[in-house]
């Protein structure tokens, strides 16, 4: 099927280029697969602005795909289609007449402060089943608390990024494909170097930062997931690695940090994105709100 090997040529293109991580090309393929099985557009050309429309709502009515769910197929559509054009395999795109689904406004959720301390206190209190845990996966919560790193990048730290003398974790290869370097707060250089030594005491020499309690191989998701699970469980505050990183951020905004150096920080691609965390700091705001010398 001619879609079906455009969609995997651009997949490696988008990859090559950075654009794509290995998890959204999957994703992408997947998603023409999708759209190509329900609609029979087996050559580029008979993807046409009403085949494209039929099948977003389709998929809305019949299938109760949710906004975020049309949305997707919607941009996993476009990125084939603007390549192929591009590559000259189509002459226009016909999803230039065809607005993308809106959006509710969602903002990211994060904890407050004393749902924080009681997540790093359940963590470190843990009685975790292995003595190297006992350690290092306080250090994972403290990590993604004051860092703000994603889960795929803690998990992808390797020992010679964590540079303690510099107090500085190089990123590589982040998301959109771009390294940044993430500065290391003190409270977070006291939880490292003492991880570091414990790493030595345990002989792990993994290059992996964070490496399993049994062997020296690399942590996994699903070990983050096992772990997140346990210290919900006991202490009562949902969590997940992506709302440690919204807490951070928003902390970060309430403490006075730039937001061009937030946004350096946190890997965005355009000041909007980090704009959010505004947002959801209300402390900043109130403390705005106090500062107003009212005229009556």
């Amino acid at each position: 099927m001619e879609t079906l090997k455009a969609a995997q040529t651009c997949a490696d293109d988008r990859l090559m280029f950075g654009t794509f991580s290995t998890k959204t090309a999957h994703t992408f393929k997947s998603s023409i697969k999708t759209f190509v099985k329900r609609t029979g557009a087996e050559m580029v050309t008979d993807i046409t602005p009403e085949l494209i429309r039929s099948f977003l709502i389709e998929g809305k009515g019949r299938n109760n795909w949710k906004a975020n769910t049309q949305v997707n197929y919607y941009k996993y559509l476009k990125n084939l289609l603007v390549w192929c054009k591009d590559d000259n395999r189509i002459n226009s795109n016909p999803l230039d007449n065809i607005p993308r689904p809106k959006l509710k406004k969602i903002l990211p959720r994060r904890l407050s402060e004393k749902d924080a301390f009681k997540v790093m206190d359940t963590a470190i209190n843990y009685n975790w089943t292995y003595r190297f845990e006992k350690k290092r996966n306080p250090t994972i919560i403290a990590t993604l608390l004051y860092s703000g790193l994603r889960i795929s990048e803690l998990l992808n730290l390797t020992v010679s990024d964590v540079d303690l003398d510099e107090n500085n974790i190089l990123v590589r290869n982040a998301k959109f494909g771009k390294d940044r370097h993430v500065p290391i707060c003190p409270k977070l250089h006291t939880v490292l170097t003492s991880y570091v030594a414990y790493r030595d005491k345990f002989k792990k020499t993994s290059t992996s930062f964070f490496c399993s309690a049994q062997t020296n191989k690399k942590l996994t998701y699903k070990a983050i997931t096992r772990i997140f699970k346990k210290i919900r469980a006991k202490s009562s505050v949902y969590c997940s690695p992506h709302m440690l990183r919204h807490t951070f951020a928003s902390i970060a905004v309430e403490c006075g940090l730039p937001l061009a150096t937030l946004q350096k920080i946190m890997g965005h691609t355009t000041i909007e994105a980090t704009m959010v965390y505004v947002e959801i700091s209300h402390k900043s705001r109130k403390e705005a709100l106090n500062k107003i010398e009212w005229p009556y």
